[in-house]
């Protein structure tokens, strides 16, 4: 039976009694729900399984391990598996460390999960942050859903960000305006959090972001070394070389039938298979900041390039957050994942959950290694 987040009427009260704004968003959705996992260790595991990789991805790698673990991903199922065993449910190396590592902490004693249901939030983020892993954002998503804190409102999660800025009507959210609000939905921050969520999620259609760009195109300054030269001329809207490499891949598995940059979508995917409601968007690293590989930003005209990254990862986040709205699977890949060092994880992880998606698992076979011309 599973375990849910509900917006109290108490909560849903108190906010539209102190927050002017917040009031019409929680009469017009009404109670809100989210799925929790009261179990800590497994609320862990899932947060590292869950990182930079999509929902489909998530829910692929996460069935393979509670099977692996006989349904119960505990620390020690986890220990026994191994490095080798992790990687083989799709885990990588490092995911696979981060999680080893929480396990041994947890089975020697050293950290007692059950414990932390006594210390205040602050106290609970400082203390799972210490575990390699595990970031200030996740600590705080593991204080509101499997602990069921009922004031955690995260500055670093972008949705929430987003939320705020369509329902306080902001081009951008400071540090102090989020504090502002912050102390004005407390102590219901959860609850205000479930609302920001559906409203950066697009449950309210007429509701836009003040923070979208608006300013027309500018002409981009000359890069400020060789490796950042590189980097822009390689920009292309289509058919770029991790494009074509993915979709050669595609064929030989016989995931075929896809549409490229299909103009009904949102975002224009650059391969949609739009019965199935799949979609992959293949993203070069450096233009839309690849959270793997950090590219480097360009040195001189920092301002500018702040502005141009930062409207990308927007119109990014939005475009995935509209197909998802719509019922849409949608999988990211990022052009350093296609290396060759990388290549055969990323597909592995890839090309069976589009067969599952695409209902062609009896049909699917493991292509081979194939470079585009």
């Amino acid at each position: 039976m599973s375990v849910t987040f509900r917006t109290s009427p108490e909560a849903m009260a108190a906010l539209s009694a102190s927050d002017k704004h917040l009031a019409p968003i929680i009469e017009r959705l009404g109670p809100l729900e989210r799925e929790m996992e009261p179990d800590l260790f497994r609320g862990i595991a899932r947060n590292i399984t869950a990182q930079q990789v999509s929902n489909a991805a998530l829910a692929t790698v996460w069935g393979r391990l509670q099977e692996a673990c006989d349904g119960a991903v505990a620390p020690r199922t986890v220990l026994a598996l191994g490095e080798e065993g992790l990687r083989e449910v799709g885990l990588s190396g490092r995911k696979a460390s981060y999680l080893l590592g929480v396990a041994d902490e947890v089975a020697s004693g050293r950290l007692d999960l059950d414990a932390l249901a006594g210390l205040s939030d602050e106290d609970v983020v400082e203390r799972l942050t210490q575990l390699k892993g595990i970031g200030r954002w996740t600590a705080e998503m593991l204080l509101l859903f499997s602990l069921g804190r009922p004031d955690v409102l995260a500055f670093d999660d972008l949705a929430i960000q987003r939320g705020m800025r369509m329902v306080h009507r902001h081009r951008t959210i400071t540090p102090e305006l989020f504090r502002r609000y912050a102390r004005r939905d407390s102590p219901y921050g959860s609850t205000a959090a479930l609302y920001y969520w559906a409203v950066a999620g697009g449950a309210l259609p007429g509701l836009t972001d003040p923070g979208a760009p608006r300013a027309p195109k500018r002409r981009a300054p000359e890069a400020s070394s060789e490796a950042v030269r590189h980097s822009m001329q390689g920009n292309k809207g289509k058919d770029t070389k991790p494009e074509l490499l993915v979709r050669e891949r595609l064929r030989a598995c016989g995931l075929t039938g896809y549409r490229l940059q299909w103009k009904k979508a949102p975002g224009r995917p650059d391969i949609a298979w739009p019965g199935k409601k799949v979609a992959i968007f293949v993203n070069g690293c450096f233009w839309h900041r690849c959270p793997r590989c950090n590219p480097r930003m360009p040195r001189t005209h920092t301002e500018y390039w702040a502005e141009k990254f930062a409207r990308n990862q927007e119109r990014d986040a939005r475009n995935v957050a509209a197909l998802e709205a719509e019922g849409w699977t949608v999988h990211v890949v990022w052009e350093c994942e296609l290396k060759r060092d990388r290549r055969e994880e990323t597909f592995s992880t890839l090309l069976p959950s589009l067969a599952q998606e695409l209902g062609r698992e009896e049909r699917f076979r493991i292509g081979e290694d194939i470079e585009p011309e």
